[in-house]
């Protein structure tokens, strides 16, 4: 997911991005007939994101959970009959609303609490707490479960999981007292910032002193609230952020949390840590230090005795080196339970505390995975789709869990803890039914040195295995996490479907630098500080894999990427290649420049541990790493694109200049108010047709070639 980046390494997240431009209609499909993908189904967001649920959380009875959706959302998993929230209807903003439900998981029988969202259940099952707010200020509200009593819990915040990236927003994370009497909740207040120019007098200063006040973030604070009177206290606070959750002791004197220190504060002094706090005094203890920044998330096991979290020894930004580690409560040796297993989200504690359950990749898939208190670590699940982290029901009997499969169908699937008797309970999106689709593959080649690496191939709309077909090969953004099912223009998962159905081979290849194929190939690639060849080599090879099957026409290949996969491409345009037009969207070209501007403005760690200190240092390294020394002789017609608040915008008007000083053929769009990902509908859709027409400028208006080629 968001939304943003946090190491100019790894410069994209995985960001859904929809909207519908000005003017725009629904869609009208000819009864029983598929209709064709063209640009305006991408524009229109169609399965982009593919349904608005929460995370399903089971009740203490093992029978029920609870969750949240729209209100056309819950018509697609509650049963026809039960009474819930009337429709959305056209031209409202009523998809921006979302309501919380309680379903039987046998009957599929709902009950709706109250408008809301990302609802957690009190440990005694009486109550939800719950996000609520008609304002632009949600707050923290508390009900029964069948609504009643509703009330507001806080006052004056903001809710947003991703606002550590920004100095003015407010977060919450929150955790109910085992004796459902108390909501710990970690949460940032809002901070007075610099006025605009235009709301200031010519004759004041709009100065911000890097740094200083002004330029940061306020303190997290950790509270406690009294759900029957609504009275907070503040616990403790400090220039961190909480990552994910909190959790309670079972006797409900301390509360435990991960924190992450000075990452907005343009300083590269950035600590993770795991810290308990006294609900009586607010004394702070830490018990792990130094052993992960990224995605920290630290829970209580449910005796209380061991924390679960997820660490990386290396304590840097990139790459995400997460393991599921284990320590005891009260401090003591940590035991790294994974190592070469990319983890995705997680962990979850099984009722009885016996392990944690987790998600983590395997190739293209996400799986689900259990960690035992012993060391045993077992897959749980597999299967060619990818699967959310699951929620355990108490009993410890079942978990709950959604998927997705190649063509974006999302089901609600229920099994044993052991993933044997799965079932599904519910379709909850199936977006590209009423659509002529691209076949979609999961496919796998080995690279130059013998790695395995994975992709998804889509085939083109009518696929005749004798003919020659155009590719575009799109390289995913992080690099973290490897490649998702949607393209790098508008992270719209019908982009692919849009090109298939234009005559196209989309081809969207993983390489090493995701992480996906073990920690100890990030390592080599540090040791030798080639990483960016064996990227190419993974990419290339992949590419190569698919000419040999005889379908690909290798006089039209393009080369897309965003972010991450941008720099990429600029690297793959300074060597030797099959490409004959290329399309960079937000990616750097110059390493130097990137390890001390944009978000990373006071340093850079993931740099200095990627390329083993800082640039006065060991400038050799930066270079070999940078595609800027190697611009002299690239050929290839190159679209670049920036948004002027954009973090690749200086590094996008070096490298036009550099093409077209050597007379290559380049456009460079620069949209104005965008930032990393062009958001606006009439920019979303400029830069869509510009993409289009720039690729099939290049690649011929006859799209495929016969078997005689």
């Amino acid at each position: 997911m968001k939304k943003l980046a946090l190491s100019v390494f790894f410069l994209s997240l995985s960001i859904c991005c929809s909207g519908l431009a000005a003017g725009q209609t629904a869609l009208a499909f000819a009864k029983g007939a598929p209709a064709a993908v063209t640009p305006e189904v991408v524009l229109n967001g169609v399965a982009a994101t593919g349904g608005s649920f929460s995370a399903f959380s089971w009740l203490p009875d093992s029978q029920r959970v609870i969750f949240s959706a729209t209100p056309t959302d819950l018509r697609v998993v509650c049963r026809a009959s039960a009474a819930l929230p009337a429709a959305e209807s056209a031209g409202t903003k009523g998809r921006d609303r979302s309501w919380i439900a309680v379903m039987n998981v046998q009957t599929r029988d709902c009950s709706v609490v109250h408008e809301g969202a990302n609802p957690a259940p009190s440990p005694d099952g009486k109550q939800v707490l719950f996000i609520y707010g008609k304002t632009e200020i949600p707050q923290l509200w508390v009900s029964s479960l069948e609504g009643r009593n509703a009330r507001a819990l806080t006052s004056g915040t903001v809710f947003n999981p991703y606002a550590h990236w920004s100095k003015n927003d407010v977060y919450y994370r929150r955790a109910w007292s085992p004796d459902s009497q108390r909501i710990a909740y970690a949460m940032r207040p809002q901070v007075e910032t610099a006025p605009s120019r235009s709301q200031t007098p010519a004759s004041e200063s709009t100065v911000v002193v890097i740094g200083g006040k002004g330029d940061l973030g306020s303190d997290t604070e950790v509270r406690v609230v009294e759900v029957a009177t609504g009275a907070s206290r503040k616990l403790t606070s400090g220039p961190y952020f909480v990552w994910d959750e909190l959790s309670w002791s079972p006797d409900g004197a301390t509360v435990v949390f991960d924190c992450v220190t000075q990452v907005d504060a343009r300083t590269d002094d950035i600590r993770g840590e795991v810290r308990s706090v006294n609900v009586s005094t607010g004394e702070v203890r830490t018990i792990v230090k130094d052993h992960g920044v990224q995605m920290l998330r630290a829970l209580l096991s449910p005796d209380g005795k061991t924390i679960a979290f997820t660490m990386d020894p290396n304590n840097v930004y990139y790459p995400d080196n997460w393991n599921i580690a284990m320590v005891p409560a009260e401090g003591g040796p940590i035991r790294q339970l994974t190592r070469n297993l990319f983890i995705g989200s997680g962990p979850v504690w099984s009722p009885k505390g016996e392990g944690v359950y987790f998600r983590a990749k395997k190739g293209v898939f996400s799986q689900i995975y259990f960690a035992g208190i012993n060391g045993e670590v077992r897959q749980v699940t597999d299967a060619p789709r990818g699967s959310s982290t699951p929620s355990v029901s108490p009993d410890g009997r079942q978990m709950i869990w959604t998927t997705s499969d190649l063509i974006s169908n999302q089901h609600l699937r229920v099994a044993n803890v052991d993933g044997s008797n799965q079932r599904i309970i519910a379709e909850l999106s199936a977006p590209n039914k009423n659509f002529k689709l691209g076949q979609v593959e999961a496919v796998a080649w080995k690279s130059r040195d013998g790695v395995s690496i994975s992709g998804f191939l889509f085939k083109p709309v009518g696929f005749d295995a004798s003919k020659k077909y155009p590719m575009i090969v799109d390289l995913h953004g992080g690099p973290v996490g490897g490649p998702s099912l949607g393209g790098s223009i508008l992270y719209s998962r019908m982009e692919p479907h849009m090109w298939a159905n234009k005559g196209y081979v989309y081809f969207l290849p993983d390489y090493r630098s995701s992480g996906v194929y073990g920690w100890d190939l990030i390592e080599k690639q540090r040791e030798r500080q080639d990483s960016n060849d064996r990227d190419y080599d993974d990419i290339i090879s992949g590419v190569d894999s698919l000419v040999s099957q005889g379908f690909v026409d290798t006089s039209r290949l393009a080369l897309v990427g965003h972010s991450y996969g941008a720099f990429l491409t600029n690297w793959i345009i300074t060597r030797s290649h099959p490409f004959r037009v290329a399309v960079s969207y937000e990616g750097y070209v110059d390493t130097f420049l990137m390890y001390g501007t944009g978000s990373r403005v006071g340093g850079n760690p993931a740099f200095e541990w990627m390329y083993k200190g800082m640039p006065w240092d060991v400038p050799e390294n930066y270079r070999k790493n940078s595609p800027l020394e190697f611009l002299k002789g690239v050929k290839t017609p190159t679209l670049l694109i920036s948004g002027d608040k954009g973090m690749a915008l200086y590094n996008n008007e070096f490298l036009y200049t550099a093409l077209r000083k050597q007379k290559v053929d380049v456009r460079f769009l620069v949209y104005k108010g965008e930032g990393h990902v062009i958001s606006t509908p009439a920019n979303r859709r400029d830069l869509l047709q510009q993409v289009i027409n720039w690729i099939e400028t290049h690649l011929e208006p006859q799209l495929v070639k016969g078997s005689d080629r």
